[in-house]
């Protein structure tokens, strides 16, 4: 089952969430505020693939542009997020019951050049 169809059917709240699927911006965005929904309280959600090593590894779905979440949760007042240079970089989110994860206007047109510049 695709994520998107478990979280309509979804009744339970968890107190750890690993998002690890489709290594696109799109589908990690929509990941990320379903699972933010079914967060217990003190709750973390874990991202994989949030550090692409190159383009190729953007663009060949290795990692994807999943690095674009991670900007958009930056933004999340009161978050608490890092994100631990191992294994294609993972990210740790942790969130107030209230917070709320917003697509940043444009960014699904930036590049891995972009990235670059981003976290430089």
């Amino acid at each position: 089952m695709i994520s998107d169809d478990f979280f309509k059917s979804n009744k339970i709240f968890f107190d750890v969430i690993f998002i690890d699927g489709l290594h696109s911006y799109d589908q990690c965005s929509n990941d990320c505020i379903n699972s933010m929904k079914f967060l217990n309280e003190e709750g973390i959600i874990i991202f994989h693939d949030m550090l692409p090593r190159s383009d190729v590894e953007e663009k060949q779905d290795m990692s994807g542009d999943v690095w674009k979440v991670a900007c958009g949760i930056s933004k999340i007042n009161d978050a608490k997020f890092v994100i631990a240079n191992i294994d294609q970089g993972v990210g740790i989110l942790k969130i107030k019951r209230n917070s709320k994860y917003s697509r940043i206007p444009d960014i699904k047109e930036k590049k891995f050049s972009d990235y670059i510049n981003y976290f430089k």
